[in-house]
């Protein structure tokens, strides 16, 4: 007899019907008055909301009283303690705790694991949802590409940074660190492609973070 885990359960019913919203994980984070992270560990299942969070969690996805989820939280609260939130903290003020960090690869192949974790974290959306979160400068091939495991070389740096904006890294400070790091001696061709990201990134880095590892030396 197949035995169902409740936080499996409760994993997939929570992100099948977040995706079915149609609201971005910012705003269904600001809806529930919580930070994009705790919204996040609270759909994969990683934490569990109080009873009052997951009421509300419910409403906003239009999931049924009568779904069954409620019995699989109910298991889960009988084996932890709910994790309260802290929903006097926004969103911009705290560090995603649980993103993957790019300063911990030692290799190309590391930091190409990194780009798969962070499609992981980012709850797997789907190559089209990518392509269109990045008006078309990421195709769904290229995107395959980059998360392919069998691939040992960095993507270029414009898709890169494509693709961890539309997975919803907001500070890319560390991770052009370790691109740099790692990344083949740099041709004219690749320095005018940094310069040209850079120039349309700068806005959305820590403020006088970006510039000592994308300026050309």
């Amino acid at each position: 007899m197949v035995r169902l885990e409740p936080r499996g359960v409760m994993r997939r019913s929570l992100i099948n019907a977040y995706r079915k919203s149609g609201l971005s994980r910012e705003e269904l984070a600001e809806l529930l008055n919580v930070t994009p992270t705790v919204l996040g560990s609270y759909l994969t299942a990683k934490a569990i909301p109080d009873p009052p969070t997951f009421l509300e969690l419910r409403r906003l996805l239009k999931i049924a009283p009568d779904a069954g989820i409620d019995f699989w939280y109910i298991m889960l609260l009988a084996e932890q303690e709910p994790r309260r939130r802290t929903s006097n903290i926004k969103g911009q003020h705290v560090i995603d705790a649980a993103l993957p960090d790019p300063l911990t690869a030692t290799s190309a192949v590391a930091l190409r694991q990194k780009l798969r974790e962070v499609h992981d974290w980012a709850m797997q959306p789907s190559y089209r949802e990518l392509e269109e979160k990045t008006g078309g400068a990421l195709k769904k091939s290229t995107i395959g590409d980059m998360l392919h495991p069998g691939r040992d070389s960095l993507p270029r740096f414009d898709r890169y940074a494509h693709f961890l904006e539309a997975c919803g890294v907001r500070d890319l400070t560390c991770w052009i660190a370790a691109w740099r790091r790692f990344a083949p001696p740099a041709r004219l061709q690749i320095r005018m492609i940094e310069q040209a990201a850079y120039e349309k990134l700068t806005e959305k880095l820590t403020p006088g973070a970006s510039e000592p590892y994308l300026r050309a030396s």
